[in-house]
């Protein structure tokens, strides 16, 4: 397996994993309808944009000419966080399903704290939704701690999100 930047030519791929690993590990708590909604095509388009315009960072993890997972890294755009100060954030990291417990979310988790503190962050910050048990007990595995802030995440129903932290040193 290798890890890579992804490059505009990926986001037929990162589509395809975004919404595979969403509809699995959200079942049960995001309505079906609203799972079912996502479509491959719509978020290719929306990689394409993400990747050009360089906003964000991603990463992706290979095998083969295929992407199985990727994590997307950026200054923590969070209004308690002062721009001075020096968090960066884990945006995105998802695994496609039948990757799933397989080491490359820790790879890529690792991969991505790497690439942050390389920018200068000290620490990160990610948000996971509440209901996400799965999730929640892999960052706390991957050393990310609750750092006491959650709010509603919109996006058509209401879904409490909750942050958790981790120091890069």
């Amino acid at each position: 397996m290798a890890i890579r930047p992804a490059r505009p030519e990926d986001a037929a791929d990162l589509a395809r994993v975004l919404v595979e690993a969403r509809r699995s590990a959200y079942r049960g708590f995001v309505p079906v309808a609203i799972l079912d909604e996502m479509e491959v095509p719509q978020r290719k388009v929306r990689w394409r944009l993400e990747l050009q315009q360089k906003s964000a960072e991603t990463i992706v993890m290979e095998l083969e000419g295929r992407i199985h997972g990727f994590v997307t890294v950026w200054r923590c755009p969070d209004e308690d966080v002062s721009a001075e100060e020096d968090v960066g954030g884990i945006r995105r990291l998802y695994v496609a399903p039948g990757q799933w417990r397989g080491g490359i979310g820790a790879s890529l988790s690792r991969h991505g704290e790497h690439v942050l503190h390389e920018r200068g962050y000290r620490r990160a910050l990610l948000w996971v939704l509440a209901a996400n048990e799965p999730a929640r007990r892999f960052y706390e595995a991957m050393g990310y701690r609750l750092d006491g802030t959650s709010r509603m995440h919109g996006g058509g129903i209401p879904l409490e999100v909750l942050r958790y932290a981790k120091d890069l040193g």
